[in-house]
C-alpha cells in the first residue's frame, strides 16, 4: 500500500474530532491501492498510553494504583472501561472482518478477480475455521453460533435482528449461516462482559 497526503490529512483530521470528543476507536479509509489506518486506545475514561521513544513504540497499560489520584478503586474502574473497550473493538472487528472476507471470496470466485498488489495479510495464513464455516454453508442455531470461539464475550442486550413474535424458535431452533447470524448481530444492540480479572495475575512492571 502506497502512502496518501490526501487520506493522512483526512485521518490527523478524524483523531482531532476523537480527542476533542474522548472517544477512542479504529478507522480504516481507502481509496484505490491506497489505505491509511488509525488505531487511537487512548481516552479519557482508558488506561492505554502511546509509547513513541526510540525503538520503544507501541500502547502499554497503567495499572498501578499510584498513578491514579482515587487510588486502587480508580485504577480497577479504568481497567475495567480499557478491557471493555478493547472486547468491543476486538470483537467488532472479527465480525467485521468475516463479513468482508466472505464478499472477498465470493467476488474472487464469481469473476475470477485476482489480487495484483498483495495485502497486509500477504503471507499469513487464514483462520482455518473462519474459513471452513463461511465457504461450507454450516448452519447452526443463533444460540450455537454465540457459543463459537470469535463470538466468545459476545452478549445481545436487545436483539432486533431476531424474530421477537417468535423469538425462541428464531434463537434456539433455526438454522442459519455464519453470514446470516452475523447479518441478525448487525441489526441487534450488543454489548460485550467486563473481565477485570484479565489484569489481576500480570506482572504490573510489564504494563507501564
Amino acid at each position: 500500500m502506497q502512502y496518501s497526503k490526501k487520506l493522512r490529512g483526512i485521518s490527523k483530521r478524524i483523531e482531532k474530532i476523537m480527542d476533542a470528543e474522548g472517544v477512542a476507536g479504529i478507522v480504516i479509509l481507502y481509496e484505490p491501492q491506497i489505505s491509511e489506518f488509525l488505531i487511537k486506545l487512548e481516552a479519557p475514561f482508558s488506561a492505554v498510553h502511546r509509547v513513541n521513544v526510540g525503538l520503544d513504540q507501541g500502547f502499554r497499560i497503567r495499572a498501578k494504583a499510584a498513578d491514579f489520584k482515587g487510588g486502587e478503586k480508580e485504577r480497577n474502574q479504568f481497567l475495567d472501561n480499557t478491557v471493555n473497550m478493547l472486547v468491543v473493538l476486538q470483537d467488532l472487528l472479527g465480525i467485521t472482518f468475516m463479513q468482508v472476507s466472505e464478499i472477498t471470496n465470493g467476488l474472487r470466485d464469481k469473476f475470477d478477480i485476482k489480487e495484483e498488489h498483495g495485502s497486509i495479510r500477504e503471507g499469513l495464513e487464514e483462520d482455518n475455521f473462519i474459513e471452513s464455516t463461511v465457504e461450507s454453508g454450516i448452519t447452526m442455531t443463533s444460540e450455537q453460533w454465540l457459543e463459537q470461539p470469535q463470538f466468545k464475550g459476545l452478549v445481545i442486550q436487545d436483539p432486533d435482528g431476531w424474530d421477537r413474535n417468535n423469538f425462541e424458535y428464531s434463537f434456539k431452533e433455526e438454522l442459519i449461516t455464519m453470514a446470516e447470524f452475523q447479518e441478525r448481530i448487525s441489526r441487534s444492540t450488543i454489548n460485550l462482559q467486563s473481565y477485570r480479572g484479565l489484569f489481576k495475575d500480570r506482572n504490573k512492571d510489564q504494563l507501564n
